[in-house]
């Protein structure tokens, strides 16, 4: 989902979609727009993906995993290169 004008972007998938689009409402209600995004495949990350969050100033990733290993330190990474 895109917001016009937005800045960061909010990253799930799975069960956490939902949450992450109520916060992206409420964000949006204070003022913040935020797109998010819904992972569909989440190994390897989609290229085009890495591509599309460069361009933001603040990336959030909503999970229920552990801190070390997790969809998000992978993402990380991979815009790292």
């Amino acid at each position: 989902r895109k917001e016009a004008g937005a800045k960061a972007a909010l990253v799930s998938y799975a069960d956490e979609v939902e949450d992450t689009l109520e916060a992206a409402d409420q964000l949006a209600q204070q003022g913040i727009p935020c797109d998010v995004y819904k992972l569909v495949q989440i190994w390897p990350l989609p290229q085009e993906l890495v591509a599309d969050l460069e361009s933001y100033s603040l990336i959030l990733m909503a999970e229920e995993c552990v801190v070390r290993g997790g969809i998000g330190e992978h993402l990380e990474a991979a815009m790292r290169q």
